[in-house]
């Protein structure tokens, strides 16, 4: 609760494991931690989830910022893959990804988050430049979009294979 994460770094030499290259921040692997109030800024990551990485876990993020944060792969502020985060109250801005890739806010894969009254603003992307949905089931209401950005296609929300309730 209330702690700053600045500067982390995930730029690791191999796939395996995956924290070597995504979570620049946090990575989160098979848990349910909340993080409330928190700011992560700066933070990158090679592979996804520049600020952080939510791998088959049930993460509660409340009041947090995700400020200035990068990949080069997918989900420069937050990369859920086989998790059920509820993201609630929390600030995505000038968060980015390389050209060609994805979700300069939220990217999820194969999960089912809850995204609820979140601010995205300023964030890029090749595609998404505030949330991608790809095969998940998505929920998001009371957010807010403002001057995302994309290379292609998607400035607000892009939905791929997806099922999503906005």
């Amino acid at each position: 609760d209330g702690f700053t994460i600045c500067n982390g770094n995930a730029n690791g030499y191999s796939e395996w494991p995956y924290q070597r290259i995504r979570g620049g921040g946090i990575y989160v692997l098979t848990s349910d931690p909340m993080i409330k109030n928190c700011l992560l800024t700066l933070n990158a990551a090679s592979d996804g989830g520049g600020a952080l990485t939510n791998q088959s876990s049930n993460t509660t993020m409340k009041d947090c910022r995700f400020v200035g944060n990068f990949t080069s792969g997918t989900g420069a502020g937050i990369f859920n893959s086989d998790s059920e985060p509820e993201i609630t109250g929390c600030e995505f801005v000038m968060n980015s990804t390389d050209y060609g890739d994805a979700g300069g806010g939220i990217y999820d894969y194969g999960s089912a988050p809850l995204i609820d009254d979140c601010l995205f603003k300023k964030n890029f992307a090749g595609f998404g430049g505030g949330i991608v949905s790809d095969d998940s089931y998505t929920s998001v209401m009371n957010c807010i979009f403002i001057g995302n950005r994309v290379g292609r296609e998607g400035a607000a929300v892009s939905n791929w294979r997806t099922f999503a309730d906005y």
